[in-house]
């Protein structure tokens, strides 16, 4: 989405390429990204487990760079990694860090259903965290809430309420003050992300 590649972008990333769940890029978009980025050392944030052998079949193929794949899984992965980075460490250390960063977030998706699923029916809206679903509702709200209160059940430092393109300004901003009032200790982060597929990713740091 337009407002999470902005985001990213404002954190530091010099190329944003665009893929997903639904539209997985070739190898060949990366090379032209990295080509673009023009540097000796270049960090990739895949964000998504379908992307990172491709990413790094990028990385072997290209030789002007040494390319380093941070091996995100999420979107919110990625974006957390992003915020933790720290370009005065040497490259192993930053890698490790990185990596480290991203493997200590939880992830959480609100998408509607397309067909029946367990419990969920065809037009509910679904909470997911990896594989599994964790609850369903007929609001989009009442998921969010569920999905947020499970993966705030021991609290958090940060939660990252990253809000898709579907969404209306007021309910995201509703929502935030509902997670950050029944979980105070946590600091709630709106961001206008304006992903497709995913109406919310929830994202405990």
């Amino acid at each position: 989405g337009e407002g999470l590649s902005g985001s990213c972008k404002e954190m530091g990333a010099d190329a944003v390429i665009e893929g997903g769940q639904t539209m997985n890029p070739p190898v060949e978009a990366f090379t032209r990204a990295f080509d673009a980025v023009n540097a000796e050392v270049i960090l990739v944030f895949p964000n998504n487990g379908n992307i990172i052998l491709t990413a790094q079949q990028a990385a072997k193929l290209y030789k002007t760079a040494r390319i380093e794949v941070i091996p995100t899984r999420t979107l919110g992965e990625g974006y957390y990694a992003l915020a933790n980075l720290d370009p005065e460490l040497p490259v192993e250390e930053l890698t490790a860090s990185l990596t480290e960063a991203a493997a200590s977030v939880s992830t959480g998706l609100v998408s509607q259903a397309v067909r029946d699923a367990g419990e969920a029916k065809k037009g509910d809206y679904i909470g997911i965290v990896g594989k599994d679903i964790r609850c369903a509702a007929e609001e989009r709200s009442a998921a969010v809430r569920n999905l947020s209160g499970q993966l705030l059940s021991e609290g958090a430092d940060i939660f990252l309420l990253i809000a898709g393109a579907a969404v209306h300004a007021e309910e995201a901003e509703a929502l935030r003050q509902e997670i950050q009032k029944n979980h105070p200790l946590t600091e709630v982060i709106l961001i206008p992300g304006g992903q497709t597929v995913y109406d919310y990713i929830l994202v405990k740091c």
